[in-house]
């Protein structure tokens, strides 16, 4: 009867001890799975802000491509107002007096980054899963200007197992 007895209060120990274990796995998971959300959000607002920033550039990049050239007589005043500002800064005057007004001199990027196709691979950020159908359209239409070149075939083909091959098997 005592063996028995003790014997049934260890298995209730046991039960208490595997209820608190598992409250605190829980609440442990919990907290992991708030860790991962929170890291998921602050990468979509990461990725966001690189695809608004990618957009600018773009914006800015149409702008500089479509603007007028300069003509002869603007040329020299700007020419003429880089001129003055020099001799400012060399010899410490204000670059502003009270009655000129502000002109805006042409701005010189380099664009050798920066692609002016608007369908660019490199310039789209996919950050919703619905972000994928667009990237997967720009890369088709990206690798289907290359269809008439020798090893095209081939290339796809060890191209699509290689980008396969680190997949979970649920994805695939």
């Amino acid at each position: 009867w005592y063996q028995r007895r003790v014997r049934g209060s260890m298995m209730m120990y046991d039960n208490w001890k595997m209820f608190w274990m598992k409250k605190r796995r829980r609440k442990r998971n919990g907290k992991e799975k708030e860790a991962e959300e929170e890291r998921k959000r602050l990468e979509k607002q990461r990725k966001l802000a690189k695809r608004e920033e990618e957009k600018q550039k773009q914006e800015q990049l149409q702008k500089l491509l479509n603007a007028k050239p300069l003509s002869k007589e603007e040329q020299a005043k700007a020419q003429l107002a880089a001129s003055q500002s020099a001799a400012n800064d060399l010899f410490g005057f204000d670059d502003q007096p009270e009655n000129a007004s502000s002109s805006t001199a042409p701005i010189v990027t380099s664009m050798a980054h920066l692609s002016v196709n608007p369908d660019s691979i490199d310039s789209y950020v996919p950050v919703e899963s619905e972000d994928f159908a667009e990237l997967a359209r720009r890369i088709i239409k990206k690798l289907k200007s290359y269809q008439d070149d020798d090893g095209y075939s081939s290339f796809i083909k060890d191209l699509v197992p290689e980008l396969c091959s680190e997949m979970a098997s649920d994805e695939n």
